[in-house]
């Protein structure tokens, strides 16, 4: 780690040691480079600013990550076994927004997977989904009729992407979808490693008519390469006990979302 450092120090050196520091943290705060760098918060936040319109960082709520770190995409089965519990019970508050006869939309991700494995009793259901690893999870329930978007297997997530998707999910309407979010910042909604992903869920989104986001609380406050929903789009985010408060209140303010914590 650096030691202060005076203002006289160049912007370009100092541009250098920011991408240094945050290389090894990976997440920096405001505060934290104004004492580093011995310059006003003011300054700080001009700086970032400026770096992240030449792709160097991603600016978060209060500070910025490590651009790298942040665009890496996991495999499913790696997002399997990280924040199992929590998924669980996201998912298990998650159920009980659906009902007998309901028609709902399912996104990708291992949330909203868990959600799925939750609605083998279910019946009398029609369940829309881009989602390869969901719709099998269903299948085998004779009282829920199961419709996959159509297009092309993402290897890494099991999504279906490319036009046929979002040919087959223009006109349709359900009365609820739940997505999951890779990333949730108060300045730039849900984002998520891969645009043609990206392109699947956002229409998932225009289809429901009340939209649930599951997310655990290690997927706020993070940025990753590309936009996918907008927070004024959601009804619902409902996430786990390990949200920051003070966070969870700007995310609050943000969006017109209710927030629901779920409860072991």
């Amino acid at each position: 780690m650096f030691s202060l450092m005076p203002n006289q120090f160049f912007t370009a050196e100092r541009q250098q040691s920011i991408i240094k520091l945050l290389k090894e943290d990976h997440r920096l705060t405001v505060s934290e480079l104004a004492e580093k760098f011995n310059i006003t918060p003011a300054t700080v936040r001009r700086q970032l600013n400026m770096m992240e319109k030449k792709g160097l960082l991603m600016r978060t709520h209060g500070g910025a990550i490590c651009i790298d770190e942040e665009n890496l995409e996991h495999s499913l089965g790696a997002k399997s076994v990280s924040h199992v519990e929590e998924k669980r019970m996201i998912a298990r508050c998650a159920r009980q927004y659906i009902r007998e006869g309901d028609v709902i939309i399912l996104g990708g991700g291992t949330t909203v997977i868990e959600l799925a494995r939750l609605l083998q009793d279910a019946k009398d259901l029609i369940v829309i989904t881009d989602s390869l690893p969901a719709a099998m999870e269903l299948h085998q329930n004779k009282d829920i009729e199961v419709q996959l978007c159509g297009g092309t297997v993402r290897d890494k997530t099991g999504v279906l992407i490319g036009p046929s998707a979002l040919q087959y999910l223009k006109d349709l309407r359900a009365s609820k979808t739940f997505i999951g979010a890779d990333s949730i910042s108060t300045q730039h909604g849900i984002t998520t490693p891969n645009r043609f992903e990206s392109e699947v869920e956002s229409q998932l989104v225009r289809c429901g008519e009340t939209v649930f986001a599951l997310a655990d609380s290690s997927k706020m406050d993070r940025i990753t390469l590309v936009r996918q929903t907008a927070l004024s789009d959601l009804d619902y985010i409902i996430t786990d006990n390990g949200i920051d408060p003070a966070y969870r209140e700007s995310l609050s303010k943000s969006c017109g979302a209710q927030i629901i914590i779920a409860s072991p």
